[in-house]
């Protein structure tokens, strides 16, 4: 239903490859292929292939992740063509909540839950990175308060006064709107 709405009348093709590891065990990959007719000549030919994301234990957690990612790719890419459908929308999530719920592929499917755990210990991870580094920062400007302090009294002038939790040099956001060649606070103008 959905390929006809943008004038194809091929079934998509799902190729599964069954995979044993010793380390992962048993797991599944998909590729899933849309093809379309071609105009003269009888015969088909493959618009778009897309894989499984990750590897899954079951049969329909591995065409789910394929075609999820076809179907993805096919409404971005036919925007124009599905704008008028009820296809123009690609749902992200379910209808009146406001997350994006992941559905669990099964009892077999665990990876799913491996994946959300390495995904929270890389937030942890990221945070204590950032935590580590906002110290750095303050015992760095402290230092540099430190050098002109002892600069101030070597030189015999009066302690500079402190600074008020400011960083020395304030990021600048860029300009909300495009700066044209050589307009007041434009970066490309030409200084003397």
């Amino acid at each position: 239903m959905f390929c006809r709405s943008w004038a194809n009348n091929v079934n998509p093709h799902y190729h599964t490859h069954h995979y044993i590891d010793p380390t992962l065990g048993n797991y599944l990959l998909t590729r899933v292929h849309v093809t379309v007719e071609t105009e003269g000549i009888r015969g088909r030919r493959t618009l778009t292939a897309h894989n499984s994301a990750t590897p899954h234990a079951t049969y329909d957690a591995s065409v789910n992740s394929a075609a999820k990612r076809a179907l993805w790719s096919i409404c971005h890419t036919h925007r124009q063509e599905l704008q008028n459908t009820e296809y123009r929308h690609l749902p992200r999530r379910l209808s009146g909540i406001e997350e994006t719920v992941v559905t669990l592929g099964g009892d077999d499917e665990d990876r799913l839950n491996t994946l959300t755990r390495v995904t929270a210990a890389l937030n942890t991870d990221l945070e204590n990175v950032t935590t580590k580094l906002d110290q750095t920062q303050e015992r760095l400007l402290e230092a540099h308060e430190r050098i002109a302090e002892l600069e101030s009294q070597l030189a015999g002038m009066p302690p500079p006064p402190p600074q008020m939790n400011e960083p020395r040099f304030a990021a600048l956001s860029p300009p909300r709107k495009k700066l044209l060649y050589g307009a007041p606070g434009s970066i490309t103008r030409l200084e003397d």
